[in-house]
């Protein structure tokens, strides 16, 4: 859209940008330009956070929302930002007003409906607006940012290519982007009436769906999101990648056989798992950036995703390419597709099932008539003591242990999230009561091994024993090491293994990667208690690639949504869930705090209780911290951070040595930031 010199440049509202665009990093900085036209029209030059001229398509250099906030709020030197539309499932319609016969800027009637959509800004000039849709552009207006009516009136759209800058300066409350069904309405009503010059022929919105994919232009892009493509990629055409014969579960989790298949080339084998990646994710690059990035066990040892983020770039879009010149792409199948226009009757009848459940809700809404339950419930609670976490200190804290309701244990990789949170299940199966360890991403026998590893250094610790005796998980699993073992170290293992079958009929491990959903745990739940009698606690390893709800839905809604089904499931079952997080890369450089998950939205504000773990170092001194050398220590120095306990207190700390070889945490004492040194004064 046009900038002119008299033109006002508004500051931007980034509080009413929609969430959905501020989950995904594809951001940069703009500068107004005066290049001496005679027309008075200014250039937007694209800029990095730094203020470094970029090009327009520079994907190296596309930032989070809160890094271009930042650099806005912090500096005077840019005049906004802009959103790279790119792959990000969205669909931008910018709208230029046009002088009418008396001078005076109108619509167009064939523009006037759109600023009925769930999103609409006012442009930087204040002379447009700027319409946001979700879901797909028919194939027969992708080729051309510019579309025209039947009158020749033009209409740019971009969502292929092509950026937009955004203003959060909202058209009349128009707030909230429409679902993909609502969008939907509008790109049926963009495709029946503008149409691309270019195109040989018009094609309906819903037969853009239909058409056989002949060529790379007809092909329909699958917008798979992280953890689904993990999921299509694991359970798609076998468990082994054919070119090395190399297990792909191996390969994602860094295991030695499989980087043995590449020589141990680490370089090589990252690749591998790219441009498996890429046939999923063709269409997303940053997405799948995203995902080989956070790779934690690749992580875990040497950070060689995160160390190595710029080049796995180039790997990506060399894999996208080749994926695309070979025409090998993947496309979903018809069912699931997007684009089944939504009838009058349809919508009439959610207004009606909102209305009834709403009627349902208020019926049962006075106090008074609920005061009998209130006493009851009280009653019940008398009844159902609070679950002990196995950690003294935890337990005070939490006044007592854990109660009904959702907590969320988030941390950066290596400090032992799921460690801890095995530890804890393991100490309420002790305790007799049930747990359901729902593992998205570990083996079950992975799991059984770490307990039994912890359960061989405590027999150890109990007895006066050898802790060289002690072992670890591949020492206990790997057969081959057996051979070798004194009799004292196979007794030990044997006595482990008693150990830990005490306890271990009250644990369940349902493991299955990225295919259960917040409502498969709902009917794991159900069918345990009616089994049992009784609701288990559950933990959930980890909360964002659980199935998504909505394969079209972006990650952060997707999340969204397990967080608040999950919250349903606590209250309904008046059980405890334990559900383990992971961080943005952000995290890496500062304590937690509540901001660290502020990315995902609902665990903020609907668990009941949420935890961060640090290394101790971090809230020492930040400045002195040594990732890699804290990382080395054993045990490691850990703090556990109270960010939020909706019924008990906040901002409490407690230390935790913490030894990964054995699985094992142990609670020393509260935590207490160490007094700054006096410096002495000289004396003359």
């Amino acid at each position: 859209m046009a900038l002119y010199k008299d033109d006002e440049i508004k500051k931007v509202n980034f509080d009413a940008i929609p969430q959905e665009m501020k989950d995904i990093p594809q951001w940069f900085m703009w500068k107004a330009i005066d290049t001496g036209r005679s027309d008075g029209k200014l250039s937007k030059y694209p800029t990095d956070i730094n203020g470094n001229k970029i090009t327009w398509n520079d994907t190296d250099e596309l930032y989070t929302f809160s890094e271009v906030r930042n650099a806005y709020e912090s500096s005077n030197q840019f005049d906004g930002i802009s959103f790279n539309v790119a792959g990000s499932g969205l669909i931008i319609i910018d709208i230029d007003l046009e002088n009418d016969e008396n001078g005076q800027p109108t619509l167009t009637e064939k523009e006037k409906p759109f600023l009925n959509a769930g999103y609409v800004e006012n442009s930087v000039s204040g002379h447009g607006y700027h319409v946001v849709l979700k879901g797909d552009l028919p194939t027969s207006l992708q080729n051309s940012k510019n579309i025209y009516d039947e009158h020749n009136n033009k209409l740019e759209v971009f969502y292929k290519t092509g950026f937009i800058a955004v203003t959060g300066d909202v058209y009349e409350n128009h707030s909230l982007i429409d679902n993909v069904e609502i969008s939907e309405q509008f790109i049926n009503y963009l495709s029946k009436n503008y149409k691309d010059k270019n195109a040989d022929s018009p094609t309906s919105h819903l037969e853009a769906y239909t058409e056989q994919a002949t060529n790379l232009g007809s092909f329909i892009p699958p917008k798979v999101n992280t953890s689904e493509a993990l999921n299509l990629w694991i359970n798609t055409g076998g468990k082994t990648l054919k070119t090395r014969n190399v297990d792909k579960m191996a390969l994602w989790r860094r295991e030695d056989e499989a980087m043995q298949k590449y020589g141990n080339d680490k370089s090589e084998a990252s690749f591998a798992i790219v441009y498996e990646l890429a046939y999923f994710m063709w269409d997303n690059p940053v997405g799948l950036h995203s995902l080989i990035v956070n790779n934690r066990f690749w992580n875990e040892q040497d950070n060689y995703m995160i160390n190595n983020a710029k080049r796995l770039k180039h790997d990506i879009q060399k894999a996208i390419n080749e994926r695309k010149r070979s025409g090998k792409l993947y496309q979903r199948p018809a069912s699931q597709s997007i684009g089944k226009q939504v009838a009058s009757n349809k919508v009439e009848s959610e207004e009606e099932k909102r209305h009834k459940s709403m009627l349902e809700q208020y019926k049962g809404a006075n106090a008074k008539d609920n005061i009998n339950d209130f006493i009851d419930g009280i009653n019940n609670k008398a009844n159902t003591p609070p679950t002990s976490t196995g950690f003294p200190l935890f337990d005070e804290v939490l006044s007592g242990g854990m109660r009904e309701g959702l907590t969320v244990i988030g941390a950066i990789s290596s400090l032992g999230k799921t460690t801890m949170a095995q530890q804890i299940a393991d100490n309420v199966a002790q305790s007799g009561r049930d747990v359901l360890f729902i593992s998205l991403e570990m083996a079950r026998s992975e799991l059984m091994s770490k307990s039994i590893s912890r359960e061989t250094l405590l027999e150890v610790l109990e007895n006066d024993g050898d802790i060289r005796n002690a072992k670890t998980s591949i020492g206990i699993t790997d057969a081959s090491k057996h051979k070798n073992y004194s009799k004292d170290e196979k007794k030990l293992i044997n006595t482990a293994i008693e150990r830990y079958n005490e306890y271990a009929g009250h644990i369940y491990i349902v493991e299955a990667f990225g295919q259960i959903g917040f409502q498969d745990v709902r009917e794991l739940v159900k069918i345990h208690h009616e089994k049992t009698g009784q609701a288990p606690v559950v933990v959930i390893d980890y909360l964002q690639i659980m199935k998504p709800d909505d394969p079209r839905a972006t990650d952060k809604s997707n999340t969204d949504k397990a967080v608040n089904g999950l919250k349903q499931i606590s209250r309904d079952f008046k059980t405890t869930i334990i559900a383990i997080s992971s961080l943005n890369r952000e995290s890496y450089n500062r304590p937690m705090s509540l901001t660290a998950f502020k990315e995902s939205g609902a665990i903020e504000y609907s668990s009941d209780v949420l935890i961060g773990l640090d290394f101790t170092k971090m809230l020492d001194n930040a400045n002195e911290m040594d990732f890699e050398e804290e990382k080395d220590k054993v045990p490691r120095n850990i703090t556990l951070t109270i960010l939020k306990n909706r019924n008990g207190r906040t901002g409490k700390r407690i230390n935790y040595l913490y030894d990964p070889r054995f699985n094992y945490f142990e609670e020393d004492d509260y935590y207490k930031k160490p007094e700054k040194k006096k410096s002495k004064k000289k004396v003359i």
